[in-house]
């Protein structure tokens, strides 16, 4: 059962690293993920479908030239998202299918609701087509308002 489940998520993030590939992303200004405490064997505890856009490091959708967060950290494409802090505290780790374990590091005005959130993706095409999609989410830790800056590096 478990092996079948993993196949299937792993056909969901191929769809998602195909989309990104069929508009040619083009790195911005990011953080590269290097590992550390993302490392995790475990999905979590299943809280629903969420509506999720994605957003770039770029001024006009992260509102500063630098990929910061309104956390004071940088961007980590395909890994930080963005979510309503009054329902989920910075540090929140979540596992999304199709696009894997998540961090929540980022606020933004129109990510209101406990069911929705914003993906950090390099690149305005690849955010474009990602578009507006519901998701299986799971959460893997509640945060405690920080961020384990180990994911930085």
């Amino acid at each position: 059962m478990l092996q079948k489940e993993l196949a299937g998520d792993n056909l969901e993030l191929q769809k998602s690293l195909k989309k990104a590939a069929s508009v040619g992303v083009t790195p911005q200004s990011y953080t590269i993920y290097k590992g550390g405490t993302l490392e995790t064997n475990t999905k979590g505890k299943y809280l629903g479908k969420f509506l999720g856009t994605a957003y770039t490091p770029s001024s006009e959708e992260c509102g500063n030239d630098k990929g910061i967060t309104s956390s004071g950290l940088p961007i980590v494409p395909g890994v930080s998202i963005a979510v309503d802090r009054k329902h989920w505290p910075y540090g929140t780790v979540f596992y999304i299918k199709g696009l894997g374990y998540t961090v929540a590091m980022d606020t933004g005005s129109a990510i209101k609701g406990k069911k929705r959130f914003d993906f950090a993706v390099l690149d305005k095409k690849f955010a474009y087509e990602l578009g507006e999609e519901y998701y299986d989410v799971y959460l893997v830790k509640l945060g405690n308002g920080k961020i384990d800056e180990s994911i930085m590096s």
